[in-house]
């Protein structure tokens, strides 16, 4: 931005793209903030510099937001955000107001990562801050101990068979907690993600360490083996990095 001496039009703009009028509703948005910068006197190269990068360049899938700073004529910063700004904004100054975009900015955060079943499980580890990569496997905890699936009938043999299997997830559940807390504390995690199936991350969530469960969160998400829905399982840590990091700046103030 050093290219420009200003002043700098600053524009927060929601570019979600979701319903069939995203593109009418995305151009209604930005000639709100048009006329916004236009009556604080904007010049009119770098308005027109502006509505070239919103209304002609790439367009996103979902939910998203978008900063773009602009001085001279020129765009000198354009940049997608994870989520749309509340509210949307328009600023001409002698600075640009990057102060938002900072705030939207995951801080560095190690995440420990957990695909659990009844079977055991995989640990996996993220750097939300890190946008070019998504959680990486370091461990895979799956039991051999046999049976883990409980069979139909009736009786004593039938009882017996239930608590084996019932003994058994417990026992391979309270096995990959261990690692688990192991892990966080080796890389310092303040964010441990839990996601498969619900009965399993709640046994292994009330089985975790003091420190583990205490940044533990729980998503929605299939539990699948890596490579298989790891883009929407990336997009789940982040937004749960997100959330952790908004919950710690708002304990420190």
């Amino acid at each position: 931005m050093s290219r420009a001496a200003g002043p700098y039009a600053t524009v927060y703009l929601d570019v979600s793209h979701e319903t069939e009028d995203a593109e009418h509703a995305l151009r209604l948005r930005w000639q709100e903030l048009r006329s916004a910068l236009e009556a604080q006197d904007a010049d009119l190269s770098t308005l027109a510099a502006l509505e070239d990068a919103v209304l002609g360049g790439p367009r996103v899938v979902g939910r998203a937001g978008r900063v773009l700073v602009a001085g001279s004529g020129e765009v000198l910063l354009d940049r997608v955000l994870a989520e749309p700004p509340d509210p949307p904004s328009a600023s001409w100054a002698s600075v640009p107001d990057l102060l938002p975009m900072l705030l939207d900015l995951p801080e560095p955060m190690t995440a420990v990562v957990v695909r659990v079943d009844k079977n055991g499980g995989e640990i996996l580890l993220a750097d939300p801050s890190d946008p070019g990569t998504g959680p990486e496997a370091v461990e895979d905890v799956t039991s051999a101990r046999h049976p883990l699936h409980k069979v139909r009938g009736g009786g004593w043999k039938h009882l017996k068979m239930q608590h084996t299997v019932e003994n058994t997830w417990r026992s391979n559940v309270s096995e990959l907690a261990e690692r688990v807390d192991r892990h966080v504390s080796e890389a310092g995690a303040r964010l441990v993600v839990l996601a498969g199936e619900t009965q399993s991350r709640k046994l292994l969530l009330d089985n975790l360490g003091e420190r583990a469960a205490r940044y533990a969160v729980e998503i929605e998400h299939s539990g699948a083996p890596s490579g298989a829905g790891d883009e929407e399982l990336a997009a789940a840590v982040d937004r749960a990095a997100r959330d952790a990091s908004s919950r710690e700046r708002y304990a420190e103030l």
